[in-house]
């Protein structure tokens, strides 16, 4: 009985070759993970509040954070750019640079690289 309940956060992700091609696939809200479960686990890794995302702060951690954060929204839970920019009070481009800077950033640092891998260890996702 207890295997068919899900978690009200965690959401089953399927594991279909379309959807690792990182391309826009909406799936239904129901099968979406929580933005607030996402905050949390980002928190956790970087031991800080979970109101990183909405500060106006310019250090490296919170930026760090804030476009591992973004990644995860435009990529993981299929929001939109324009979503995800309203959501952080940030303009569009911000989103769009956050993606290519995290991209960069977890090809070329490894530090980054074993954070992002835990952040997404405990949400149960692959990158």
């Amino acid at each position: 009985m207890s295997d068919d309940i899900i978690s009200p956060y965690v959401y089953p992700i399927m594991k279909l070759s379309f959807l690792n091609t990182r391309k826009h696939v909406y799936l239904p809200k129901s099968m979406r993970m929580s933005k607030e479960y996402v905050i949390e686990a980002i928190a956790e890794e970087y031991e800080m509040s979970k109101d990183f995302p909405f500060e106006h702060v310019r250090k490296r951690n919170i930026t760090e954070a804030r476009q591992i954060l973004s990644y995860i929204c435009v990529f993981e839970l299929q929001m939109r750019k324009t979503e995800v920019s309203r959501w952080l009070k940030q303009d569009h481009t911000t989103v769009i640079y956050s993606c290519k800077k995290f991209r960069d950033l977890y090809a070329g640092c490894n530090k980054f690289k074993l954070k992002v891998d835990s952040i997404y260890k405990r949400l149960n996702l692959s990158l």
